[in-house]
């Protein structure tokens, strides 16, 4: 993606993070290499790295990996690079429900 791209985004390093993590596992394949399977895989590896602290990695973090290489994807489709998005129908990792606020 162009710099331009991130000029928008408030995340721009996570999200620069977040493609060199994929650039990383999946960035050897050609794009109609790239599978459902080994994207669920991916995920799965991501969720069980441990962090700071030893402990998992959070749920709303993996969600955050699959939706830039999913956008990334349907970038590709729309351009014609690739045929579908094979992140289309996997699943994502289950969310806490977050807190509730009580006012007094």
């Amino acid at each position: 993606m162009a710099d331009h791209d991130f000029q928008q985004k408030r995340d721009k390093r996570n999200q620069e993070r977040q493609l060199k993590f994929w650039k990383d596992w999946i960035g050897e394949k050609r794009l109609s290499d790239v599978s459902r399977a080994l994207i669920i895989q991916v995920r799965d590896d991501l969720a069980n790295q441990k962090v700071k602290g030893g402990k998992k990695r959070a749920a709303a973090t993996g969600n955050r990996f699959l939706a830039s290489i999913s956008h990334a994807f349907s970038k590709a489709v729309e351009w014609e690079w690739a045929d579908a998005n094979p992140v289309k129908g996997v699943s994502r990792l289950t969310e806490p429900k977050g807190r509730a606020l009580l006012v007094r």
